[in-house]
């Protein structure tokens, strides 16, 4: 298997697409991923019958699991970068709750704070407890699930294999959709091949945000979507 890939990356197209996501792509993405959270948010708040919010959405969550992948595959301290989405994932379950009236379901940073569990046991080489996390993001009421987990685990599994990336994430996005019958989340899959075509850019460029702008961006957001819709 491996030396099949190796044989393909060093084809043009595959070496095109297994470009380096450099610092300032990545920050591009993630502005593109909290612009159509907040549209999608927006959309849910205070325009429930027009799916056009909720389709725009769909970009955001594959991108912030594409993100979460990368994080803790070069984070050179994994136990902090638990800690840290551990840490925002209290800070915004009043937030998130508030937004979506259920106070039982946990938000997606709690989400992604189970994946990447399950990537540190992976990393550890403790297979048999990633069905800890695994089984906490089924039975758990949280936002995304344990699709949302798995999404991680194939961009982690597969992060310097973009096709395959797009792949998995096509045939678990099918099933998803089968299973909660919601038509609208193969949407999603216009962001996995966002993050190909932004990767593959042929320009460089320089863009810096402040490594938290995002974690205070879910919380923040959601609480002042909330405030304007009880003013307004």
């Amino acid at each position: 298997m491996e030396k099949i890939i190796s044989n393909l990356n060093t084809l043009p197209l595959f070496m095109l697409m297994s470009k380096k996501l450099t610092k300032s792509k990545s920050n591009l993405l993630k502005l593109i991923a909290a612009a159509s959270m907040l549209i999608d948010h927006i959309g849910y708040l205070y325009f429930p019958n027009r799916v056009l919010f909720r389709i725009v959405g769909r970009i955001a969550f594959p991108i912030f699991a594409f993100q979460v992948a990368a994080g803790f595959k070069f984070t050179s301290n994994p136990k902090r970068y638990l800690k840290r989405l551990f840490i925002f994932a209290l800070v915004s379950q009043i937030p998130f709750s508030l937004m979506t009236g259920d106070p039982y379901e946990l938000n997606v940073i709690a989400t992604f704070f189970f994946a990447a569990v399950a990537l540190f046991f992976i990393q550890k080489r403790w297979y048999f407890l990633v069905i800890i996390p695994l089984a906490i993001s089924y039975f758990v009421p949280m936002d995304y699930g344990i699709y949302g987990v798995l999404s991680i685990l194939i961009f982690y599994l597969s992060f310097d294999m973009p096709l395959l990336q797009l792949i998995g994430f096509c045939i678990l996005t099918w099933f998803e959709v089968h299973l909660i019958g919601w038509p609208v989340q193969f949407y999603s899959i216009i962001s996995v091949v966002l993050i190909l075509l932004i990767r593959m850019l042929p320009v460089e460029f320089e863009l810096r945000l402040n490594k938290y702008f995002f974690y205070w961006f879910y919380p923040v957001h959601m609480l002042l979507l909330v405030v304007i819709g009880k003013i307004f």
